[in-house]
């Protein structure tokens, strides 16, 4: 990645971490387990190298879940395919939150949304069910996109997410934006899209909404129209 690519994300993984944990040592974990992941697994799209047993880092959990089961971090991303393409000229995604099933008590698992970094999960039929369509926007497009969730951690413990962190979600996404500077937002899902235009009132934006792709309810057909209206969103913006 470009060092602008590698400033940016260092910025926004700081004020993450500064905001979502306690402990200052989350920000140098999340800094690295980026380096990490786009060294060691190129950020590379679609065809970087395997995996290299890299799609999912465990650390040491966060004060208030040592003996949870379940708990996942997705590590923003940043991609694009043409390194000439201006860094300003960014399309935000905005999804929902980092599923997780891997049962690994008292860690925090980091990975990346839909798992981009990985080849495995990007040419996993099921679990890379996103890879063509950003493939298709970038290629098509030539732009450069920044996925993120609006809900940071994931847990599916009975307890849930601890309300102190879930009050913090608004905030992070505020950061994010000023951050990244998007010249437009996708709300990948209804929980982001009702978040971003609570958010628009006091955030100068434009917003695009469309169905969460990844919804296991939906039936083929409508999987397929979500997947239309996706790619349409980004030829508007041509």
């Amino acid at each position: 990645m470009a060092d602008t690519d590698n400033k940016i994300m260092s910025k926004v993984l700081s004020s993450i971490s500064s905001i979502l944990f306690k402990d200052k040592k989350y920000e140098s974990l999340l800094l690295d387990r980026f380096q990490e992941m786009s060294e060691q697994c190129n950020w590379e799209f679609p065809n970087g190298p395997t995996d290299n047993g890299c799609a999912v880092k465990y650390v040491e959990a966060p004060e208030g879940y040592e003996d949870y089961g379940i708990l996942g971090f997705d590590i923003p991303t940043l991609i694009r395919l043409d390194d000439n393409v201006d860094v300003s000229d960014i399309i935000m995604v905005v999804s929902q939150d980092p599923r997780r099933t891997e049962r690994f008590k008292g860690m925090l698992s980091l990975s990346s949304p839909f798992g981009f970094h990985d080849k495995s999960y990007r040419h996993h039929a099921r679990k890379g069910f996103m890879t063509p369509l950003v493939y298709q926007a970038l290629k098509d497009n030539h732009t450069a996109l920044y996925f993120t969730d609006y809900c940071k951690l994931y847990t599916t413990d009975e307890r849930g997410v601890l309300k102190s962190d879930t009050l913090k979600y608004m905030e992070i996404l505020r950061k994010e934006i000023e951050l990244i500077k998007p010249r437009l937002i996708i709300a990948h899902g209804s929980k982001a899209q009702s978040v971003l235009e609570k958010m628009q009132k006091t955030l100068n934006f434009d917003l695009e909404k469309v169905s969460y792709i990844g919804n296991s309810r939906m039936k083929r057909e409508e999987r397929e129209l979500a997947k239309a209206a996706f790619l349409k969103v980004f030829n508007k913006t041509k």
